[in-house]
C-alpha cells in the first residue's frame, strides 16, 4: 500500500537553507496534497479536521519530493476542549506521526548534507557532556576567573569557597545548541567601540572587547571563522567535537 504524506506528519530537512529544521505539514486531514505547506512553528493546532500552525516560518513543498523514512515519533499538538473555541479552553496531547525527509535542490552554503537519524539524535540529546561544561570550585583563598584556554568565560571572578559548588560554561551550551540546530553564529567587527566598549558584537547576545578576545574565544572552542555576506561580518561555524575544545581552568585574580 502506498504511503502518502498527511497533515500533521513531521518533515525533517537534510539539505539546503533549512537543513536541520523539523517542521509539520499543515492542511486538511481528509485529503492528500500535491503541494503542501511545511511550518516550523512548534505550537501546532490539530482537531479532527485539520492541522494549523497559525504563523511561524513556512514554505510550500511538492509532496512528491518527500521521502518516507519508515520512522515515527510522538508529536505534541493542541486543540480546544469539546470544540469550544474560547480563552483558557485548550488542551495538549501527543500523537505518533510519520517522519518524512526533504532535501532542497541546492546545498547549504556551509553545512554538508545530513540525514534524518543525525538530526533526530542531535535534537533528542542536546546536552553538553558535564565533564566539559562544569568546573568545580575548590578550596583556596582569594578570587579566581574561569578560563577555557586563553578565553575568560566570565568577566567577573568567583570565590573558591565553599567547596562542592560548580560554575557552568554557558557559552559552551550556546555553541552546542547552535551546532545541534545547524545554526551559524554571526559577529560584526566595529571600527570604534560600541555599547560598553565592545569592538566585536553578535546579535546572539555575546560580545568581545577586541579582536584578541574574539580570537581567544575561537581558539577555546576550536571554531571555524569565515567571511560574512557584507563588510565587517564574520560567520562562526560551531564545533560540537568537545575533544577539540580547550580545557576549563581557574586563574587567580
Amino acid at each position: 500500500m502506498k504511503i502518502s504524506p498527511m497533515a500533521g506528519d513531521i518533515v525533517i530537512c537534510t539539505r539546503g537553507a533549512n537543513i536541520g529544521c523539523i517542521g509539520v505539514l499543515e492542511g486538511s486531514l481528509k485529503r492528500n496534497y500535491d503541494t503542501q505547506l511545511v511550518c516550523f512553528n512548534a505550537n501546532a493546532y490539530r482537531d479532527e479536521n485539520s492541522v494549523s500552525c497559525s504563523g511561524g516560518p513556512a514554505f510550500h513543498i511538492l509532496t512528491c519530493n518527500l521521502k518516507y523514512t519508515g520512522i515515527e515519533r510522538e508529536r505534541s499538538f493542541w486543540k480546544f476542549k469539546n470544540n469550544l473555541a474560547r480563552a483558557g479552553n485548550s488542551e495538549r496531547y501527543a500523537l505518533s506521526v510519520k517522519i518524512w525527509e526533504y532535501q532542497a535542490e541546492e546545498p547549504h552554503d556551509i553545512f554538508q548534507d545530513t540525514d534524518v537519524e543525525t538530526v533526530l539524535s542531535l535534537f533528542e540529546s542536546n546536552d553538553v557532556p558535564p565533564s566539559t561544561l562544569d568546573e568545580p570550585i575548590g578550596s583556596g583563598d582569594g578570587e579566581y576567573y574561569l578560563y577555557r584556554g586563553d578565553y575568560k568565560v566570565f568577566p567577573h571572578p568567583f570565590s573558591r569557597k565553599p567547596m562542592g559548588q560548580y560554575v557552568q560554561d554557558t557559552m559552551a551550551k550556546k555553541i552546542w545548541s547552535a551546532y545541534s540546530r545547524f545554526q551559524i553564529m554571526s559577529v560584526t567587527e566595529h571600527d570604534e567601540p560600541v555599547g560598553c566598549g565592545y569592538k566585536v558584537t553578535s546579535g546572539d547576545g555575546y560580545a568581545f572587547k577586541d579582536n584578541a578576545e574574539f580570537s581567544a574565544f575561537v581558539d577555546a572552542y576550536s571554531l571555524e571563522v569565515r567571511d560574512g555576506y557584507w563588510p565587517n561580518q564574520k560567520l562562526v561555524v560551531p564545533n560540537q567535537n568537545v575533544s577539540e575544545w580547550r580545557k576549563l581552568h581557574w586563574v587567580k585574580q
